[in-house]
């Protein structure tokens, strides 16, 4: 701005005719002040391409983020489904356990039965055993005295002849 108020008073100082003088200073005055509004352009247009490099970079920021964002949501639903799964296999298995517990349970009671049924077999057959013995006692005991009243060998066996 100071060039060119410099360079109109040039023009008005005089009668209208200008030297060649004058001339050369007006054209080394818009010289300078295209230089310093090309330089002025030039940062423009250097600002202008940084300020798209930079929007170019963050555009790519955005969309690698958003990329980013996409693949982590992808993976929390795979996780989620996982976890889904595993909650019911571990159900299942939990299920399968309480199954297998009762027919252990179960198996245990039959077992506990079988158990005492052969422990009361056992001591009916020592009951009946015990009675057999008694029995086969008490009929030699009878057979013997049958065989003394009547004047028979008492330790001859049953139905064998007597001499």
């Amino acid at each position: 701005m100071g060039a060119s108020a410099s360079s109109s008073s040039l023009a008005s100082s005089s009668s209208g005719i200008l030297t060649d003088k004058e001339v050369r200073k007006l054209e080394k005055i818009l010289a300078r002040e295209a230089d310093a509004e090309q330089k002025l352009i030039d940062a423009a247009m250097k600002d202008v391409k940084e300020a798209e490099q930079a929007l170019s970079k963050s555009t790519k920021n955005t969309q690698q983020a958003q990329k980013l964002v996409a693949k982590t949501k992808e993976r929390e639903i795979a996780a989620q489904k996982g976890v889904a799964k595993a909650q019911t296999r571990l159900a299942s298995v939990q299920e399968k356990g309480r199954q297998a517990q009762e027919a252990v349970t179960a198996k245990e009671q039959r077992e506990a039965g079988a158990d005492r049924a052969v422990q009361q077999g056992y001591a009916d057959f020592e009951d009946c055993h015990r009675t057999a013995e008694a029995n086969a006692r008490d009929r030699t005991m009878r057979l013997s005295q049958i065989r003394a009243q009547h004047g028979m060998d008492a330790t001859a066996p049953a139905g064998s002849p007597q001499p």
